[in-house]
């Protein structure tokens, strides 16, 4: 009881963050080698077998991928983002927060897809682009650039 009261108040007080790259579910110290690909998944991530993660990417935290997604080069899935569908997330892409990513959409470069993001179809998001907040990229939406905070974009 002790125990939980002395997490509980730890969180409240300092912000401690259960949930990051460097925190208790992160990959960096808790998780195993993908059965596909070899990279890195937290042990609260949920990655399908069909699923390729790359030898240095990450999925971490509550993050998961389903379908015959592919996470690439030095990639990283975290928070409780999900990628599906055949999308690609290579190079340094981040994927994070509750932000979602499906279809045949490819993010790439030192990209950021957060918070409540919605990333869809053939779109291509590189450079970096940052996608946020309560955006829609779908159908054939392009972004290598500048920040996206809200709106739909096709």
């Amino acid at each position: 009881m002790k125990k939980r009261f002395f997490i509980l108040f730890a969180i409240l007080v300092f912000g401690i963050n259960l949930f990051s790259i460097d925190g208790f579910a992160g990959c960096a110290s808790q998780g195993k080698a993908h059965e596909n690909g070899g990279g890195m998944v937290g042990i609260y991530a949920s990655v399908a077998s069909t699923v390729y993660v790359g030898k240095n990417a990450q999925v971490c935290d509550g993050a998961m991928v389903i379908g015959f997604a592919r996470i690439e080069d030095s990639a990283i899935i975290r928070g409780f983002a999900k990628v599906s569908g055949r999308a690609i997330i290579k190079n340094n892409a981040i994927v994070e927060g509750s932000s979602v990513v499906t279809g045949t959409a490819v993010v790439s470069g030192d990209a950021k897809v957060s918070d409540m993001a919605s990333v869809s179809g053939n779109t291509r998001v590189s450079g970096d682009a940052l996608i946020r907040g309560y955006a829609i990229l779908r159908k054939n939406a392009t972004l290598s650039t500048g920040e996206i905070l809200r709106g739909v974009y096709q």
